[in-house]
């Protein structure tokens, strides 16, 4: 039974890496058109508006979202398309500010939604990176706090972390952990009392296809000081894989279709504060029914999911604080 006095309904969240790329990739499809090949299209009009009709469904059916965290938003636009349409469901935009560097055209790739007001946020952007994709984004930790009851504020971060399996990709993101258990140290000493949840697409493989913990995954929890809670909710992973990346329903041309892995990359982590307990974590895989048709010009085959990672939802219940 949840505490008597937590808030009724649980607080409801959402992570989704969405693969909106836009015009964010005009330099690549200018060198494709040079090389006489077809540019590269993923369809994101139609998903774009796919994924906000589904949001607000999801947003008026109960246990009904309270907050939406998506990342790989990289062209502005899509982001004022999604929230033009969603505004009715979640009034609360936070689009995170472009740090103008030399470099750096697309900014963090993250926007949240909330049902909720802002009653603070902020940005950081990480300073690891590796290779020449990765240098043009400004990945980096977005933070706000929202009060889904009176007296009950929750500290989200959301965020998204360095791709690639490559040692350098691995040296950047454990730069980036770094610096993201320093801001959420930081957080502590600055909201002691408010329950903190981190979650997003954090690239690192969960477990293997047998359930067992990767080693780059392994001190993950431990480092952060917090509990995965897609494992306390399915605590057996030989049973419960939650992978939310099929490599089967890639949108990119760029990649190895040959590669048909199922990985964990995208997680939701909570403070083990006795002020918050998961009653819910599972992952929303986004189909899409019929399927798009991705011609030669786009992808070359049926588009059936709207990304290629899954979603991945959580419930809270949530005490007043002291």
């Amino acid at each position: 039974m949840p505490p008597p006095d937590a808030i009724d309904p649980p607080f409801n969240v959402l992570f989704f890496n969405t693969h909106l790329f836009g015009d964010s990739l005009a330099i690549a499809n200018a060198f494709r058109k040079l090389t006489g090949q077809e540019p590269i299209r993923y369809k994101d009009p139609e998903r774009a508006a796919l994924l906000a009709e589904r949001l607000n469904q999801l947003g008026n059916t109960p246990p009904a979202l309270d907050f939406v965290a998506l990342c790989e938003v990289w062209d502005d636009e899509y982001s004022d398309r999604i929230y033009d349409k969603i505004k009715g469901t979640y009034p609360h935009q936070y689009r995170p500010t472009r740090i103008i560097q030399a470099g750096n055209d697309v900014g963090s790739g993250l926007v949240l939604f909330s049902r909720h007001p802002f009653d603070y946020q902020d940005f950081a952007a990480y300073a690891a990176e590796s290779g020449l994709a990765e240098s043009r984004s400004q990945k980096g930790l977005a933070c706000v706090v929202i009060q889904p009851k009176e007296e009950c504020p929750v500290l989200v971060m959301a965020t998204h972390l360095q791709s690639g399996t490559g040692k350098g990709d691995q040296k950047a993101r454990r730069g980036q952990l770094k610096q993201m258990q320093q801001i959420a140290r930081a957080m502590q000493r600055d909201f002691p009392a408010v329950p903190h949840v981190i979650g997003g697409d954090f690239n690192i493989i969960g477990e293997d296809v047998h359930g067992q913990p990767t080693a780059e995954y392994q001190p993950l929890p431990g480092a952060l000081g917090m509990r995965d809670t897609f494992r306390v909710v399915h605590p057996n992973a030989s049973q419960a894989l939650g992978f939310t990346s099929d490599a089967t329903n890639k949108l990119v041309v760029f990649f190895d279709r040959q590669n048909l892995d199922l990985q964990r990359l995208d997680y939701i982590f909570c403070d083990p504060k006795p002020a918050v307990r998961v009653i819910g974590c599972d992952i929303e895989e986004f189909k899409v029914d019929p399927p798009l048709n991705g011609d030669g010009s786009d992808t070359g085959y049926l588009i059936n999911h709207l990304s290629d990672h899954f979603g991945l939802r959580a419930q809270f219940e949530i005490l007043p604080l002291a």
